[in-house]
């Protein structure tokens, strides 16, 4: 894996879009952008590998791009994005994969000796029988994310899977600049932001997408089905989000595999009558930091710096230390203090 700063900042946005304009300026504010086309349908696809011919000429070597998509989707995205991206060191997210036909799905891809490869974990269980040594890094795809997710918060999710792999493990969903300290604390190599980045400047979205958006709050996705479950936009609009209820309803009874088939077709981006959106929580943090920080770059850089000052306060005020001051005025071997609490049932 090529050497990478100490704490990264991924970006993700949808690659079928208008244009690659977060990835770029992600690549250009020292992150990863990332282009995603996990719910990227067929025909759309020319417009896809536009915005991946844009992003790899606006971009030089030393700026860190890639793509994420599905394992299943290899085969069928060869010529349009995976060639074209191979020929320079790029990172590649695959997600809905399976350590039985991993190896398989990895020997189709175009021989690129710059790749760096990370993997969509939903789920710790996933990693059996996985061949550490295939892959570079995990993506830990807490249940605060869009589309398909787990039971496991990103942050619990994290610390489960440092725990359980020597890889190294990149935070995914709710990722706001506290929670980036956190994750930087507990280990983890970097943080993956989305939604976060959606009313930027350099958004892609439709003037009229980003209306639904602005007035979104943390409480305004919800979570499809189950095992998997898919986490979508709901807002006055979203029409699609009841076709999406029905179809987990018919498959209930059914394996994962004809709930993922039956969503496929209407979760996406397109018209919210028709598309149910992948969006996650961390939509409720769009507008806010976009008031305050105007762009990508900006964001990027305060996320790094604010992560990284307040380890670096906490090593030098170990407050919240076993057997520490606090901790002895409780007569408690930890200093923990419990606040009133809302909707909490543990």
């Amino acid at each position: 894996m090529p050497k990478s700063p100490d704490f990264l900042c991924l970006s993700l946005s949808p690659i079928e879009l208008s244009g690659p304009w977060i990835a770029l300026a992600t690549a250009r504010a020292g992150g990863v952008g990332l282009l995603d086309a996990e719910y990227c349908h067929a025909d759309a696809l020319s417009i896809a590998s536009e915005n991946l011919a844009r992003l790899l000429a606006a971009t030089g070597p030393g700026q860190l791009i890639g793509l994420r998509l599905p394992s299943g989707q290899i085969p069928s995205v060869l010529d349009q994005l995976l060639r074209p991206l191979a020929q320079r060191p790029h990172w590649l997210v695959l997600t809905q994969w399976e350590a039985a036909t991993l190896s398989e799905r990895l020997l189709a891809l175009p021989a690129c000796p710059g790749r760096t490869l990370l993997l969509d974990v939903r789920d710790t269980a996933q990693l059996a029988g996985l061949d550490p040594a295939l892959v570079d890094g995990l993506v830990a795809r807490g249940s605060e994310s869009g589309g398909w997710v787990g039971e496991d918060s990103s942050f619990v999710l994290t610390q489960k899977l440092l725990a359980a792999s020597a890889l190294p493990v990149y935070v995914q969903g709710g990722i706001g600049i506290g929670t980036a300290a956190a994750c930087r604390g507990a280990g983890a190599a970097g943080v993956v932001l989305e939604e976060t980045l959606y009313l930027m400047p350099e958004s892609p979205f439709p003037a009229s997408w980003r209306e639904i958006m602005a007035a979104c709050s943390v409480q305004d996705t919800r979570l499809v089905g189950d095992s998997p479950a898919v986490r979508v936009l709901e807002r006055p609009g979203c029409d699609a989000v009841d076709a999406l209820v029905r179809i987990a309803a018919r498959c209930e009874d059914a394996d994962g595999d004809a709930w993922r088939v039956g969503a496929a077709p209407i979760l996406g981006w397109g018209d919210p009558a028709s598309h149910a959106w992948p969006v996650g929580q961390a939509i409720g943090l769009a507008g806010s930091c976009a008031a305050e920080y105007r762009t990508v770059g900006r964001y990027l850089e305060a996320l790094r710096t604010h992560s990284r000052d307040h380890v670096e306060r906490a090593r030098r005020l170990p407050a919240i230390t076993a057997d520490g001051p606090l901790a002895a005025a409780h007569r408690t071997r930890y200093p923990i203090v419990q606040g009133p609490m809302t909707r909490v049932s543990d």
